[in-house]
Order: C-alpha cells, then sequence, then structure tokens
C-alpha cells in the first residue's frame, strides 16, 4: 500500500467517526426533549394526586424516623455562610453548547462501542422513523390532556387554556425529531455511499 494510499484510508476514517459525531450533535437535542416530556407528564400526574403522594410520604417519613431516630439539626449559618455563583448570559450559553458536546461525544462513544460488541444495527427506512416520532408526539398529547383533566378534576375544573402550550410542546418537539432523525439519516446514506465506494474499488483493483 502506497503513502498516498494509506493517508487516504486515515482520511475516510477520519470522515466517518466525524460524520458519526455531527450525528450525535444533532440527535441529542431530540433525546434532551423527550426526556423533557417524560419528566413533564410524571410532573402532572404527580401534581394531580398530590394529596395522596403527601400523604404516603408523611406517612413514610415517621416510620423512617421511628426506625432511625428523628434526623439531628443543621447548623443553618454555615449552609447559608456559601458564596452565591452568578450566572451570566454568556456563561449559560457556553455551558449550553458545553454540555451539548459532551453528551454528543458519550452518545458517539457508546455508539461505537455497541457497534463494536454487537454489530451494525439493521437499517430503519426513513418513513418509519418519521412515522414513529409521529405516533410518540400524539401519544405525549394524549398523556398531557390526561395530565391536565386530572388536574382539572382534582382543583374542580378543567384547565383548558393549558392546553395551547400543551399542544405547541409537542409540535415543538416533532419539529425537532424530524429534524435529528433526518439528518441522522442523510449522514447513515452518505457513510453507505462511502463504504460501497470503496468496496468497488476494493473489487475492481482485485480483478484488475
Amino acid at each position: 500500500m502506497s503513502i498516498s494510499e494509506d493517508h487516504k484510508v486515515i482520511a475516510k476514517v477520519i470522515v466517518h467517526y466525524a460524520l458519526d459525531y455531527v450525528r450525535w450533535t444533532q440527535l441529542v437535542p431530540m433525546i434532551l426533549g423527550w426526556a423533557f416530556a417524560i419528566v413533564m407528564v410524571l410532573a402532572l400526574f404527580l401534581i394531580g394526586f398530590q394529596g395522596e403522594i403527601d400523604a404516603l410520604l408523611s406517612r413514610a417519613d415517621s416510620t423512617i424516623e421511628n426506625w432511625i431516630g428523628v434526623e439531628p439539626e443543621t447548623n443553618q449559618h454555615e449552609a447559608d455562610s456559601s458564596g452565591t455563583v452568578t450566572i451570566t448570559e454568556d456563561s449559560f450559553v457556553t455551558w449550553v453548547y458545553r454540555i451539548w458536546g459532551v453528551l454528543a461525544l458519550a452518545g458517539w462513544l457508546y455508539s461505537n462501542i455497541r457497534t463494536k460488541l454487537f454489530g451494525p444495527k439493521a437499517p430503519t427506512r426513513w418513513k418509519r422513523k418519521i412515522y414513529r416520532a409521529v405516533m410518540a408526539s400524539l401519544l405525549f398529547v394524549g398523556f398531557l390532556m390526561l395530565g391536565t383533566l386530572v388536574i382539572g378534576g382534582v382543583s374542580g375544573n378543567t384547565h383548558w387554556e393549558l392546553m395551547v402550550p400543551f399542544i405547541l410542546l409537542p409540535l415543538l418537539l416533532f419539529v425537532v425529531s424530524f429534524w435529528g432523525i433526518s439528518v441522522s439519516h442523510l449522514i447513515t446514506k452518505i457513510q453507505r455511499d462511502i463504504g460501497k465506494r470503496d468496496s468497488n474499488e476494493h473489487i475492481h483493483k482485485v480483478t484488475a
């Protein structure tokens, strides 16, 4: 293998892993969005059954106190003497990008380790991925409506005015998912085209 061919192989490996990292930078917002959606739905149901949960926690707290005794009081002066942290807009944006990059790197490492251990996943059609995102978004809307009805049932009325942002949130989540899925699918297609081209070049050299 010549030096130029070595450089070509190294460049293709770098491009492959760089594309994988770009893929995860676009998938991270979608993953965080769905995690936030799950937390929101759980919070709605927790608010709806807050009375029952408070009573259960109160009974659990008294039971724990009977087992291990009363928790000693902490020094409030020492807790309040810690310095405050001031967060500016620039520092907040910087931290957001840092966390975004670290999460993308974690996803990139997980994807490569999984591929090395279990092999590549079977390809899924783009339309099927979008269909799953649509169904998940509709399911999210349904859970939000149910959670809003639970809150309304507890307070004695239904808060339908809250449904406007609750419908816009799933729509925004679907747009983010559509973007992440589309970019990921396009990157996968580019990587496969590069792999097919390399295979064809190898076959041409062997048969030549």
